[in-house]
């Protein structure tokens, strides 16, 4: 078992910049990146804002119009 002291020199070694890779295939979970980046008090990349928005038309859209671009 670590102790606290030990614990808190792990994360003070620890913290920094960690890096991921994120796609259009990965457009599924930009909504909840951006609110935990937001929750984190990080900068939110303009991309991923505008990725978002994006997201949120459409599926906005595909609720209300059924998905084909038309109304039903």
């Amino acid at each position: 078992m670590l102790s606290c002291g030990l614990l808190n020199e792990i994360s003070c070694v620890c913290s920094g910049q960690a890096t991921s890779f994120f796609n259009e295939k990965n457009r599924n979970i930009a909504n909840d990146l951006l609110d935990i980046l937001g929750e984190a008090h990080q900068e939110v990349p303009e991309w991923l804002e505008g990725l978002t928005r994006e997201t949120r038309r459409e599926n906005y859209a595909k609720r209300n119009y059924g998905g084909s671009g038309g109304r039903r």
